[in-house]
C-alpha cells in the first residue's frame, strides 16, 4: 500500500472523524491521494432497514454530518476525492453541490457509454472519469473532451458491452477492452489511473506485474473474463497502439488487426517464438491520433 499512488477506502457505515484522520494521517502519505468510494444509498437507508425511519430534514442532517467530515479530512489531508454511487435524488444533488462549494474532488461510480456522457461529466465538475467497454477504443477523443479531468481505467479485465456479451462467441476476447502490462506505456498520455479490478488480494500482485511492464504467461492467466488461449508474448509490440483510437471499427468490416494479431500469436507459439518488449520513451516513435490510427491499415501488416 505504501507504493500505491492511490488508496481507495469502502465507506458504507458513517465512521467517527477521528478514525478517518487516523487513516489519512497514519496510513496514507501526504502524496498519496485517498478516495473514499462513499456508498450513499447505503449509509442513507441503513437504520431504515433496521426499522427505522427518517423524514427529508432528518436525512439532510445525516448528510450534513459527512460533509462536514469530510471537510475537516481534507484539512488534515489535502488530496482526497470521495466516489460515489449515483443516485437522482434533491439530497444527491445538494450533496455534491456542498462538495462542489468547499472545494471536494468528487466522481461517480457509473460507467459512460457514449462521447456525449463524457462530455457531460466533464460539465458536471467531476474529477475523474471511468472509461470502460468500447470507449476504451476512443481514448484520443475522450482525452481532447476531458483535458482536465482524470480518466481512470480497469486494465486487468476484458470489457464488452453487456448486450454484446449476449450473443459473442468464446474466440472475441481479443475484441475487448483490456491493457496488457507492455502497452501501458502507449496509454500514459491518455490515462491518468489504473485502478485494478478484482479481489483486494491480488492488488499488489497486480501492480507489480503492471509497473514491470510486461506479463510472461497467457492473458487468461492475467485478464479477468478473457476466455481465450493466446500467450501474451505471441502478440506484436505495437498491439496496444493500434488499438488505442481505432473506434472499434471492426464493426463496421474496416479493420481486422485484433484477428491478424490472434493468428500471428498462433504461428508464432507453434514456433517458440515469444517476444518480451522492453520499455522504452516513445514520445517520438507515436503519436496516436485519428489520422495515424485509422490510415495505417491493420490489414497490410
Amino acid at each position: 500500500m505504501a507504493e500505491a499512488d492511490e488508496i481507495i477506502i469502502k465507506y458504507n457505515e458513517p465512521a467517527p472523524l477521528d478514525h478517518l484522520i487516523w487513516f489519512a494521517t497514519e496510513k496514507c502519505k501526504p502524496e498519496q491521494r485517498l478516495v473514499i468510494d462513499f456508498d450513499f444509498v447505503t449509509i442513507l437507508l441503513i437504520d431504515e432497514i433496521a426499522g427505522r425511519t427518517y423524514n427529508e430534514e432528518e436525512k439532510q442532517k445525516r448528510f450534513e454530518n459527512e460533509i462536514e467530515k469530510f471537510v475537516a479530512l481534507k484539512e488534515q489531508h489535502s488530496n482526497i476525492a470521495i466516489k460515489i454511487y449515483l443516485t437522482f435524488n434533491k439530497i444527491m444533488s445538494d450533496f455534491i453541490q456542498s462538495l462542489k462549494v468547499n472545494k471536494i474532488a468528487f466522481f461517480l461510480n457509473d460507467l459512460p457509454r457514449t462521447i456525449a456522457e463524457v462530455d457531460a461529466l466533464v460539465k458536471y465538475g467531476v474529477s475523474d472519469i471511468y472509461i470502460a467497454n468500447y470507449l476504451g477504443f476512443n481514448l484520443t477523443d475522450i482525452r481532447r473532451i476531458a483535458e482536465n479531468v482524470n480518466i481512470r481505467v480497469y486494465p486487468n479485465v476484458a470489457q464488452n458491452s453487456p448486450i454484446c456479451d449476449l450473443v459473442d462467441e468464446l474466440d472475441n476476447s481479443i475484441k475487448t477492452f483490456f491493457i496488457r502490462p507492455e502497452d501501458l506505456e502507449v496509454y500514459e498520455d491518455y490515462v491518468d489511473i489504473i485502478e485494478f479490478y478484482g479481489a483486494i488480494d491480488k492488488q499488489d500482485v497486480l501492480m507489480n506485474i503492471y509497473k514491470d511492464g510486461y506479463w510472461m504467461g497467457n492473458l487468461n492467466e492475467l485478464i479477468l473474463d478473457f476466455k481465450e488461449d493466446i500467450n501474451c508474448m505471441n502478440l506484436m509490440p505495437d498491439f496496444g497502439f493500434y488499438r488505442l483510437a481505432c473506434g472499434h471499427r471492426c464493426d463496421l468490416g474496416k479493420c481486422n488487426y485484433c484477428d491478424i494479431s490472434k493468428s500471428l500469436a498462433a504461428e508464432l507459439k507453434a514456433k517458440d517464438i515469444y517476444i518480451k518488449k522492453e520499455r522504452k520513451d516513445r514520445t517520438n516513435e507515436y503519436n496516436a491520433n485519428e489520422e495515424s490510427s485509422f490510415n495505417d491499415g491493420a490489414e497490410a501488416i
